[in-house]
């Protein structure tokens, strides 16, 4: 009895820990098309820590397309791509220190790629979260929902 409840705790830790490590991770492709090649991603509030990779799969320089990734609550999309805009290319069209931010990328052009890590915690399950661009003109085509999970 002891043996097959010992097997059952190693067997549920980790297929839980798989799962957990699957919703961790996010790779987002950004193209010169202003699109992103996901409009929906899940991943998981109890991660230790969220990775998201932003690669630029098209070929123009980040002064005539760039992309990057906000992170942010549903509800502050319009004040955080308008907050972008005030700060212009030198900052990515960013507004650094922004409280409104969860996580951001920096702007990047064709061929290039950053990642951001963050704690699971910033993100809370059951919150409506997005995940958008902030250079001028992309917001519109380069948005999608954020699903957190437990």
């Amino acid at each position: 009895m002891m043996k097959h409840f010992a097997l059952a705790a190693v067997l549920t830790a980790g297929s839980s820990a798989a799962w957990a490590a699957d919703n961790c991770k996010l790779e987002v492709g950004a193209n010169d098309q202003m699109q992103y090649d996901k409009k929906e991603a899940t991943v998981s509030a109890g991660c230790k820590e969220i990775t998201i990779t932003l690669k630029g799969t098209g070929k123009l320089d980040k002064t005539a397309m760039g992309h990057n990734l906000i992170v942010a609550l549903e509800k502050d999309k319009n004040t955080i791509v308008a907050e972008g805009a005030g700060a212009g290319p030198a900052a990515g069209f960013v507004k650094a220190g922004s409280p409104l931010i969860v996580a951001a990328t920096k702007l990047i052009g064709g061929g290039e790629t950053d990642t951001i890590k963050f704690p699971g915690s910033k993100l809370k399950a059951g919150e409506a979260y997005s995940f958008f661009c902030t250079f001028p003109g992309h917001f519109a085509l380069m948005n999608g929902k954020l699903t957190v999970t437990k």
